[in-house]
C-alpha cells in the first residue's frame, strides 16, 4: 500500500505541473456568449476550459449519486430486515444498537418480534 501512495502523489504532482504549464501557455482571453440570453462570459482560456470540466465533473458525479439513491435505500431497508431477523431468532434479551435503528418504528418491530418467554 505504500508504493500505491508513493505512486498516486508522483501522479499528482505531474498532473500539477501540467496544469500551471497549460495555464501558462493559454494566457489568452476568451468570450463565450450565451444566444438566447445577454450572458457574456470572458475570461482565460485555462479558467473557462478548468470551470467546465468542474462543473461537468460535478454533474456527473451528482447524476451517479442520484442513481445509485435506490440501491442505497434497498441495502439500507435488507439491512434492516436482517437485525430484525438476527433478534427474532436471538434469545429475545436484547435489541442490538446500531445506527440502521435508529428509528422507533423498527425498534418496535423488534420487539414485537421477540419471542415470549415460557413461564
Amino acid at each position: 500500500m505504500v508504493w500505491l501512495k508513493f505512486v498516486l502523489s508522483i501522479l499528482f504532482f505531474l498532473f500539477g505541473i501540467l496544469f500551471v504549464v497549460f495555464a501558462l501557455s493559454n494566457r489568452e482571453n476568451l468570450i463565450i456568449s450565451l444566444f438566447p440570453f445577454s450572458l457574456v462570459v470572458e475570461g482565460p482560456v485555462y479558467m473557462v476550459l478548468f470551470v467546465v470540466l468542474f462543473v461537468g465533473t460535478m454533474i456527473g458525479g451528482m447524476a451517479t449519486w442520484l442513481s445509485a439513491s435506490q440501491a442505497r435505500r434497498r441495502h439500507r431497508a435488507q439491512e434492516r430486515h436482517l437485525i430484525w431477523l438476527r433478534a427474532k431468532l436471538g434469545d429475545g434479551n436484547t435489541i442490538p444498537e446500531t445506527s440502521l435503528l435508529s428509528s422507533k418504528k423498527v425498534r418496535a418491530d423488534i420487539r414485537q418480534a421477540k419471542p415470549k418467554a415460557e413461564t
